[in-house]
């Protein structure tokens, strides 16, 4: 059985997004990597990977690049 990433059809996998919030590092685009309960994105800036529950992605979620 092949696994696929699960993504939501609004976000397909590596949509860039704008989050409300900066990253540490001072980027605020990211790639989404897969959503499912989880969504996993990549910061543009340093390539950190960063985990949220989809009910906090949704609220933080400023806009698609």
């Amino acid at each position: 059985m092949t696994r696929h990433p699960t993504s939501d059809p609004g976000h397909p996998s590596s949509t860039v997004v704008r989050l409300k919030k900066i990253h540490p590092c001072g980027g605020d685009e990211f790639t989404v990597i897969r959503e499912s309960v989880v969504v996993t994105l990549r910061c543009q800036t340093c390539d950190s990977i960063v985990r949220l529950p989809k009910e906090k992605y949704g609220k933080v979620l400023r806009d698609r690049c």
